[in-house]
């Protein structure tokens, strides 16, 4: 029985949304749109935004939204998990594997695919964590969507309402096409052939927005739009460079006919990329979004490629902090992982942004990667005390002083690239290369230090090159709602 307090927590939130999409519950076989992760980080996730247009816009489906902080009952109409037909996890990170077993099982829905019977609902779990290794979840999942969703997402409901919802028909019927990976008894054979992930060579129209609007989210009543897919640079440690080419972008018309559209709702605009700097018509977009007056907003930027149109219409949105992603200070080092900036251009980034007005800069850095010494760590202390001195001193001339949060996150191989098969440094060693960073950082003002946690880099790396047998991690973590820490110490491998 769902408490009164919950369904009041659900009614206050969705007060606040635009956007919001009701059908009659019971009228139509149903989706549950389950984020394995809180409203907060859901509501920005254009994956869920995506599903959540595509069921709801079907004359034969209706779709509800779930996620962890409210389960197991859904937004819309308040609706147990496990009445729903089909459920669809949207994942994008592989630690968010864990959760979508915990809704599962706080549903009352058996985790472990054979504990599961014909009456359960169809579990499948899609994104790019899965699309990068579906093994983990090889035991819990009846199917498990790789690539893109503009192409599999269709199928899969035409599926259903083909064979009428009979599940077995179902999983027969999607069983080796592309960008379906459906689980059988287990054999090897069968394990090692994971079918070719769908792929958009050309990216539909419009573009991927978002759905609803609500303050209450990362971005606030903030429309998201994606502005490419894929990645047009190779650095060694990043997936989606190296799997998900070639780099395609939305055209200016596409994206701007998105803010029109939109622009009843909101001004304010979220584009998200890998890669935002290398759109060919970034600066047109910009230039567009200052004549009408909209605020824009960046997933993440280049130094190397950073204009002043850029900055400016970051400063024309209010926004004073400029997110830049260094990853080493060292030039030799950043140039043996393929990625071709310099400090130099970092630096002159960070003094055009300072100059202009930008108050604060947040700047990410990667621990552990092969290779790395005390030398190059002490090279990335270096890099932040030279951005320091120009934020103090840009700070000073304008009567205010800015912060720098240097947020680090440590090295996991992935699958596919030319680190997949590098090892990690044990959970010590990243420890200690962790506290050096920070040592060195430490007496510098205005400096924020953000830590990472070497057990959920430790899991990560499981979770992304491992195979059927990291499903302990997952189990155990949920049975005894252990923390990562814990539950990788009682993985054997």
């Amino acid at each position: 029985m769902t408490s009164h307090s919950q369904r009041s927590a659900i009614g206050r939130l969705l007060t606040k949304e635009r956007g919001t999409i009701y059908k009659v519950f019971g009228s139509l076989p149903s989706a549950a749109i389950c984020f394995p992760n809180i409203y907060r980080l859901g509501a920005s996730n254009l994956g869920l935004h995506f599903l959540y247009q595509t069921v709801n816009s079907r004359s034969d489906f209706l779709g509800e939204r779930f996620f962890c902080d409210f389960q197991p009952i859904s937004l819309e109409n308040c609706q147990p998990l496990n009445r729903f037909n089909i459920i669809l996890f949207p994942i994008p990170y592989e630690l968010d594997f864990a959760n979508c077993l915990e809704m599962l099982h706080c549903a009352g829905i058996p985790p472990l695919r054979k504990d599961r019977t014909e009456a359960h609902p169809i579990i499948c779990a899609g994104g790019v964590a899965v699309t990068m290794n579906p093994l983990p979840l090889y035991d819990f999942m009846d199917i498990m969507v790789l690539g893109d969703g503009e192409l599999t997402l269709p199928v899969l409901l035409d599926t259903f309402i083909g064979t009428k919802g009979k599940k077995q028909e179902i999983l027969q019927t999607l069983r080796g096409d592309t960008g379906f990976f459906v689980p059988g008894d287990g054999h090897d054979d069968e394990i090692s052939k994971i079918p070719r992930r769908a792929m958009c060579h050309d990216l539909v129209k419009p573009p991927i927005s978002s759905v609803f609007l609500t303050p209450e989210t990362e971005f606030p009543d903030t429309c998201l739009l994606e502005m490419t897919r894929g990645c047009p640079y190779n650095c060694t440690f990043c997936y989606i460079g190296h799997n998900q080419k070639p780099f395609r972008f939305h055209r200016f018309e596409s994206i701007t006919q998105v803010m029109k559209d939109k622009g009843s709702m909101t001004n304010r605009f979220g584009l998200i990329s890998s890669a935002v700097t290398a759109h060919p018509e970034l600066d047109k977009i910009c230039e567009y979004a200052m004549r009408e007056r909209l605020n824009i907003s960046f997933s993440s930027l280049r130094a190397d490629h950073l204009s002043d149109l850029v900055i400016g219409i970051l400063l024309q949105s209010g926004q004073r902090t400029l997110t830049l992603a260094p990853e080493t200070g060292s030039d030799e080092f950043r140039n043996s992982l393929a990625k071709s900036m310099t400090n130099d251009e970092i630096l002159n980034a960070v003094a055009r942004g300072l100059r202009a007005g930008i108050l604060n800069l947040k700047l990410y850095f990667i621990l552990g990667l092969p290779g790395e010494g005390a030398g190059e760590i002490e090279a990335s202390a270096e890099l932040v005390r030279k951005i320091q001195r120009i934020l103090v001193e840009e700070g000073r001339k304008r009567g205010h002083i800015g912060e720098i949060i240097v947020a680090v996150s440590f090295f996991v191989p992935k699958p596919g690239t030319p680190f997949a098969a590098k090892p990690q440094p044990g959970i010590s060693d990243l420890k200690k290369r962790q506290q050096r960073f920070h040592a060195f950082l430490r007496a510098l003002p205005h400096v924020r230090f953000q830590p990472a946690d070497p057990y959920e880099a430790a899991v990560q790396m499981r979770l992304s090159c491992g195979g059927r047998e990291t499903a302990k991690i997952l189990l155990d973590k949920i049975k005894g709602r252990l923390s990562w820490k814990i539950a990788l110490g009682l993985f054997k491998t």
